[in-house]
């Protein structure tokens, strides 16, 4: 039996004058649609971000394990 692959959309969001570029689950990856986000730094949701641009689609396990490549990255050359 296969295994279901979930796919994230790289979409350009906006909520008044802020931008933000972020990987979102496929199904919510609307152009026009408003989405509530989680600040990672506040811990804390956020309505009022809206779908500008729907660009690159990729499996979910993908972008977390480069993002993950990434932190390691970044801890060992301290950029």
């Amino acid at each position: 039996m296969s295994k279901k692959v979930s796919f994230s959309i790289q979409c350009k969001l906006q909520n008044g004058n802020r931008f933000l570029v972020s990987w979102i689950p496929e199904k919510y990856a609307i152009r026009g649609k408003y989405l509530k986000i989680k600040d990672r730094q506040t811990d804390k949701w956020e309505d009022g971000w809206q779908v500008l641009d729907v660009g690159v689609k990729m499996p979910y396990e993908f972008i977390v394990n480069r993002s993950e490549d990434h932190k390691k990255m970044k801890e060992v050359s301290d950029v």
